[in-house]
């Protein structure tokens, strides 16, 4: 009997695959660098001709779906190389293809890979954007930016928003500057207060690490990693060094800003203006928040999104119309408009996502809305606007 086993795994069940005789397994499992810095590879990776035989057989047509040309699918089976009972290596069994005779006899053509090999195939083509952070997910406000400081409550530290020098937007002079003296227009003035815009969200980099080795469904062991000097480091995620999250496919000259509390609207068959009154992102100083107008400082295209909830009681009559209306409007006239019906709900999420529009420097961009009730029973409830945002996409 040969020796050398390759041990198998797959869906629970454990093959010990026969092999030939004469097989022989090179055992220098060294990694060494290759010529791209900081990349680094096994040298032991064979390929093997397996018989066909009850115990193959059963374990290839399980483990692969295998066609009637001979190819068979690119997956890894975790394999471990044993030479007399014992691991001298461990990888992944790829099945290249199957020679048959066209009877009963096939052969197994396959490769045994080091796990290291392995692991670098599998993220070669993968990019952190590839990575799901959706665990992650919050609204960016201040609340959350300073929640971050204190990392034990969140996301237990793996999120975290450092104080960096993006500098300042020079057409908002209220953005302080990241100096300290007390004086107006400093960080530790209190009519000069950081904006949210000044922060960006930074990831533990042992975060990062384990997303790259959960999106290949590997595990490592490492007292580095886990070590405090370790633990404290972070990576920004973020493409720039600009004020704001560009993350989100913003333009240079496009905006985001939101309400920053509950708004109550009386019904009335009159369309008001919205007005936002804080800027999380305007690099080109084209949005107003004393007007509520946002002007267009570059030619392009763009598109809107008005995103946000709303609540919308019945009180104590019955409801026969129920009505949220949103318009933008550009340079004065109605370009988009959005209608919810609210009859039946009491509560809701706004999405309003707009197509895209040629714009000239100097368009100017508006936010109107409405609310529509009639009622059984007098007084009507207003609606109340719990938040609201919107911004350029």
């Amino acid at each position: 009997m040969n020796s050398l086993v390759l041990r198998v795994k797959y869906d629970g069940v454990t093959y010990d695959l026969d092999t030939p005789s004469d097989i022989s397994f090179r055992v220098d499992l060294s990694a060494v660098e290759n010529t791209s810095i900081g990349s680094v590879f096994g040298v032991a990776s064979q390929q093997f001709d397996l018989p066909g035989s009850t115990n193959n057989d059963k374990f290839f047509n399980a483990a692969y779906s295998i066609n009637s040309n001979g190819r068979a699918m690119k997956n890894s089976v975790e394999c471990q190389v044993l030479q007399g009972g014992n691991e001298v290596y461990k990888g992944n069994l790829i099945l290249d293809e199957v020679v048959s005779d066209g009877e009963r006899d096939n052969i197994y053509k396959v490769t045994v890979v080091n796990e290291t090999i392995d692991f670098q195939t599998e993220i070669q083509d993968q990019y952190i954007r590839d990575l799901d952070f959706s665990d992650y997910n919050h609204d960016y406000t201040m609340q959350n930016i300073t929640a971050s400081f204190e990392t034990s409550s969140f996301f237990s530290g793996d999120v975290f928003y450092p104080i960096v020098d993006y500098g300042t937007d020079k057409t908002d002079n209220t953005i302080p500057v990241l100096e300290l003296g007390g004086q107006v227009g400093k960080m530790d003035n209190a009519g000069s207060p950081l904006k949210p815009i000044q922060f960006k969200p930074a990831i533990r980099t042992k975060t990062l690490v384990d997303k790259i080795f959960d999106s290949v469904g590997y595990e490592y062991s490492s007292s580095f990693f886990n070590s405090d000097d370790f633990l404290n480091t972070y990576v920004l995620t973020t493409p720039t060094d600009k004020l704001g999250v560009q993350g989100q496919g913003y333009q240079d000259s496009g905006f985001f800003v939101n309400i920053t509390s509950s708004q109550d609207i009386a019904a009335s068959p009159a369309l008001v203006k919205q007005i936002y009154p804080q800027e999380q992102y305007d690099p080109a100083g084209g949005y107003s928040p004393a007007t509520g107008t946002y002007t267009i400082q570059t030619d392009g295209q763009y598109a809107f999104q008005i995103i946000g909830n709303v609540s919308a009681p019945d009180g104590t009559g019955n409801p026969t119309r129920k009505e949220y209306n949103i318009q933008i409007r550009i340079n004065g006239s109605t370009q988009f408009a959005q209608f919810y019906d609210l009859i039946g709900s009491t509560y809701g999420q706004v999405t309003f996502v707009t197509p895209g529009l040629t714009l000239q420097a100097g368009d100017t961009v508006e936010v109107f809305h409405r609310y529509t009730m009639l009622s059984t029973v007098a007084p009507l409830p207003d609606l109340t606007l719990t938040s609201q945002a919107v911004s350029t996409i």
